[in-house]
């Protein structure tokens, strides 16, 4: 018991011990969805293959069930037919029943047999098996009350290092598009040309571009939200992947134009299932990372190709590349390839991390490997569409 890691091993561990014991079968009855009624789940025996077991009851009779059952031996009779075994009632908590607490049964372990086939030192020993069990139940409800306690600690602190993030990199583009609103606010308002037409420009254009980035941050985080918290619901069809890049080339970054970048076509049609909004964000953002982090005139290569069953859409740049302790790391939210929390380049460290949920939700996946000779190759691989069809 001390090895068995849930609730399932532990049930096996003492029914496969009763079914030593006894040479007989033994049923496990435990409670349905609803937690009404106890129905029999799984058959065990001490070698080879469980025997019919017509002369249990299909459920548990509701004496059983109740919390008042005490565990035992006896002739259950239930529907007006006898169905023999000796029944023992397997709890939670501190092992006393509960009245009205339906929960504190976990089930019942019933032995296919006449209810003297055990002596009294037998009797004795299956409780034991079941008392030991109980504790080893108590025991990994323990673990898992644990192991959620510390998932909730990490969201805690994701939810900090979210906060401590979007505080420190939104406010840099508000604090600009600020004061470049105000500034072309006091220009206007005191009637005279103090701004040249170049400078003014300059300032929209800057303007603009904060608030891009603003609105493709908050985007970002409201899709990872309901990706990772189940929330969103992918509205799949059928598209050609080429058509999905191209989309996806309107909505990136306008400083693309001060890199060289080009789009390698498939030979065969490259099909797949997917949520089109959510597949060109994940191509926007990919290259827009290549852009972000690489400099003026560096070269981005988009590349499409079907091999088998499997259809490969890749973003590749020689840029500085990422060193290989990041590549491990590169997908999680708030990490950013500067090794900590994202401080630069008016980044969260949201983007991959968006690009790997919306790539497995797909069922598909997203690597990064280095480049050659410099630079680094993002690349996803999704299911192709299937579009075969029974010939008459």
């Amino acid at each position: 018991l001390q090895r068995c890691a849930d609730q399932h091993q532990i049930v096996h561990a003492m029914a496969t011990q009763l079914a030593r014991l006894s040479g007989c079968p033994v049923v496990w009855y435990s409670a349905d969805a609803e937690g009404d009624d106890l129905l029999p789940r799984a058959t065990y025996t001490a070698v080879g293959d469980a025997a019919p077991v017509h002369e249990l009851a299909p459920q548990m009779p509701p004496r059983l069930s109740a919390s008042a059952y005490v565990g035992t031996p006896l002739d259950a009779t239930y529907g007006g037919s006898a169905f023999y075994g000796i029944y023992l009632t397997v709890r939670t908590g501190d092992g006393f029943v509960r009245s009205g607490d339906p929960t504190s049964v976990v089930g019942v372990l019933a032995i296919v047999a006449e209810p003297d086939v055990l002596t009294h030192e037998e009797r004795t020993l299956a409780d034991a098996i079941v008392s030991e069990g109980e504790l080893a139940l108590d025991r990994a409800r323990a673990m898992e009350a644990r192991e959620e306690a510390a998932v909730l600690a990490k969201n805690e602190q994701l939810r900090a290092n979210l906060l401590r993030s979007i505080s420190h990199d939104l406010r840099t583009p508000l604090t600009s598009i600020s004061g470049n609103a105000d500034v072309l606010l006091d220009q206007g308002s005191t009637g005279t040309a103090v701004l040249d037409a170049q400078t003014r420009r300059s300032m929209l254009l800057s303007i603009r571009s904060d608030a891009q980035w603003l609105n493709a941050t908050v985007e970002n985080l409201l899709a990872i939200t309901k990706l990772e918290g189940g929330g969103m619901h992918l509205s799949t069809t059928l598209e050609l992947m080429d058509d999905i890049v191209e989309e996806a080339l309107r909505h990136v970054n306008p400083a693309v134009r001060e890199h060289d970048l080009k789009v390698v076509a498939c030979d065969e049609p490259a099909l797949v299932n997917v949520d089109a909004r959510l597949m060109v964000q994940l191509v926007v953002n990919l290259v827009n990372n290549a852009i972000t982090y690489t400099p003026a005139g560096s070269h981005i290569v988009i590349s499409i190709d079907v091999d088998g069953g499997r259809v490969t859409c890749s973003v590749a740049d020689d840029g500085p590349g990422i060193a290989p302790e990041d590549r491990e790391r590169i997908f999680e939210s708030f990490y950013t390839a500067n090794h900590g929390l994202a401080d630069s380049h008016r980044s969260v460290g949201l983007g991959l991390s968006l690009c790997r949920s919306i790539a497995l939700a797909h069922g598909g996946s997203i690597e990064v490997a280095a480049a050659d000779p410099h630079g680094s190759v993002f690349t996803i691989e999704l299911p192709a569409a299937d579009v075969s069809f029974d010939k008459e």
